[in-house]
């Protein structure tokens, strides 16, 4: 005698019951590293964070549940009904790409790494103030240009080299030493168009 079951099954209802992916809804009440407890309709379940879901969640929040492989998995977060902010994190390198334009908007935005590269053929930045603190900085250009109503640089000891020619063309120009200013050069040239004054205690020439 054959038994008649329902169609697309084999076995009884139990069977097909048993091939079905489990899924459930339930509120996390715990989460750590290890393990993410969440409270259903059929007890605590004890589960990890499947790889799809990158939110990292915490207590209080609605989650998804699926069963695969004997291991309760969550797949993804519902609702957070808590102001906790939201955290997306892997454990491993993430690679983003984007076939176009990637823009990012908030009110603030911080990126901190032990090493941060920024790459591109053309590279701006545009700020009402920008403020640069290092403890070294090494620029390198092949042209370098500066526009500003005023340039102020203050330094403990400055140093500068210049391979080939310099040239310094201001309205006024004034140079002050506290102690001892020394140019030394193979021919030394000082021309002026109406007054050349040199006024000091003692003078020296030759």
């Amino acid at each position: 005698m054959i038994t008649e079951t329902e169609p697309g099954t084999c076995g009884g209802p139990a069977a097909a019951l048993a091939r079905e992916p489990q899924r459930q809804g339930g509120e996390v009440e715990h989460a750590d590293a290890d393990a993410i407890v969440v409270s259903t309709a059929g007890g605590l379940r004890r589960a990890r964070r499947a790889l799809s879901c990158l939110l990292l969640p915490v207590a209080g929040d609605r989650v998804l549940l699926e069963e695969a492989g004997g291991e309760w998995w969550v797949t993804a977060v519902l609702a957070r009904p808590s102001q906790a902010p939201l955290l997306v994190e892997v454990d491993r390198p993430l690679t983003l790409r984007v076939r176009g334009e990637l823009a990012l908007g908030a009110e603030a935005v911080a990126v901190r790494g032990r090493s941060v590269d920024i790459a591109g053929e053309r590279v701006s930045i545009a700020a009402t103030a920008l403020s640069w603190l290092a403890d070294t900085l090494d620029a390198a250009a092949r042209v370098v240009s500066t526009v500003a109503e005023r340039l102020s640089t203050r330094a403990r000891s400055a140093e500068r080299e210049v391979e080939d020619l310099e040239v310094a063309r201001v309205g006024h120009f004034d140079l002050r030493a506290e102690h001892l200013v020394q140019v030394r050069a193979r021919h030394t040239i000082l021309k002026s168009q109406e007054l050349a004054k040199i006024d000091a205690k003692q003078i020296q020439v030759g």
